[in-house]
C-alpha cells in the first residue's frame, strides 16, 4: 500500500486540533507529576508521552527536544524513569504481599518530579497551520511493523514480542492522528492494534513480575513465566488482523496519491530504518 499521505489544508485543522490536545494533555500531566506520583498518573503520563512522540515523528513540525548531558532528551529520561516505576506498580498489583516492591517503587519515584519539570521546559511549541498540502511519510512506521512482526514470528521471545507490541501501539496512535482523512479504516486499525497490544501487554506484565521475583522466589517466578509464555502464544492471529487493517488504512489514506506502494501484510524484508522517536526502553 502507499505510504505517503497528503493532508490537505481543509483537513489540517482537524489534525492540528488533535496535536494541540495531545500537547496540552501532556503538559497538564507533567505539571501534576511534579506534585504527586500515583500509579494512575504514572500510567497516564507514559501514554501521553508516547502519543506526543508518535505525533511529532509523523508530522515533524516542531524542533526536536534538546539533548541533555547524558545523551538523552529530558523527555526520554522521564519516559525511562516512568517505565521503571510502572514495572514496579504492575508487579505490586500481581504480588501484593511484597512490601519490598513498594519500598523500591518509592525510591524510584523520587526523581519523577524533577524529571517532569525538566521535560516540561523542553516541550515543542504549538504546531503551525501549513499554507500548502502537507505530506506525511508512513514508511518508517509501516517498515517497523513489518520488521518486528517478522522477527516475532521467527523468534517469539519476550523481547521480540514486546517490540512488536510497541510497534502496534504506534500504529494505533497514528490511526488516531490521521483519522480525519480515513475515519472508517482508522477505527478498524485502531481496534485491531489495541487488541494485540492488550494481549501482549498482559504477557509482558507477568514476565516483568517474574523477573522481579527471580532472585527470591524462584518457584513463583517460574509459574508466572510459564503463564506468560502460554498467554503470548495467541498473538499471531491478532497480528495478522492488524496487518490486514493496516493495508486498508493505508489505501484509504493515500487514495489520491500515486506513490509506489508496499503491502504491510506481506511482511516484506528490508526497508527504511525505524525513525520514530522511542521513549520507552
Amino acid at each position: 500500500m502507499r505510504t505517503r499521505v497528503v493532508i490537505d489544508p481543509e483537513v489540517w485543522p482537524s489534525v492540528a486540533a488533535h496535536l494541540a490536545e495531545t500537547r496540552a494533555a501532556l503538559e497538564e500531566l507533567l505539571i501534576a507529576l511534579e506534585r504527586r506520583t500515583t500509579p494512575d498518573l504514572v500510567h497516564d503520563a507514559r501514554a501521553a508521552l508516547r502519543r506526543a512522540a508518535v505525533a511529532e515523528a509523523l508530522i515533524g513540525t516542531a524542533p526536536a527536544p534538546s539533548v541533555g548531558r547524558h545523551g538523552a532528551s529530558p523527555l526520554t529520561r522521564l519516559a525511562n524513569q516512568l517505565a521503571s516505576v510502572r514495572d514496579l506498580d504492575v508487579a505490586a498489583t500481581i504480588l501484593p504481599a511484597r512490601p519490598d516492591l513498594a519500598a523500591e517503587r518509592t525510591k524510584r519515584a523520587e526523581r519523577l518530579p524533577e524529571l517532569a519539570r525538566a521535560a516540561r521546559v523542553c516541550l515543542p511549541g504549538p504546531t503551525s497551520t501549513p499554507d500548502t498540502r502537507r505530506v506525511v511519510d508512513l514508511e518508517a512506521l509501516v517498515r517497523s511493523w513489518q520488521r518486528r512482526a517478522r522477527r516475532a514470528a521467527q523468534r517469539p521471545g519476550m523481547d521480540e514480542l514486546h517490540a512488536l507490541r510497541r510497534s502496534a501501539r504506534r500504529l494505533r496512535l497514528a490511526s488516531e492522528l490521521l483519522a480525519p482523512i480515513a475515519p472508517a479504516t482508522s477505527v478498524r486499525l485502531r481496534r485491531r492494534a489495541l487488541a494485540l497490544t492488550t494481549h501482549l501487554g498482559r504477557a509482558h506484565d507477568l514476565q516483568i513480575a517474574a523477573l522481579l521475583l527471580e532472585r527470591s522466589t524462584r518457584s513463583t517466578a517460574r509459574l508466572l513465566a510459564r503463564r506468560a509464555t502460554k498467554l503470548a502464544r495467541g498473538w499471531q492471529p491478532l497480528a495478522v488482523r492488524t496487518s490486514t487493517e493496516l493495508d486498508g488504512w493505508l489505501c484509504a489514506l493515500s487514495s489520491r496519491n500515486s506513490a509506489p506502494t508496499i503491502l504491510a501484510s506481506t511482511l516484506v524484508s528490508g526497508g527504511a530504518d525505524d525513525t520514530l522517536l522511542d521513549v520507552e526502553p
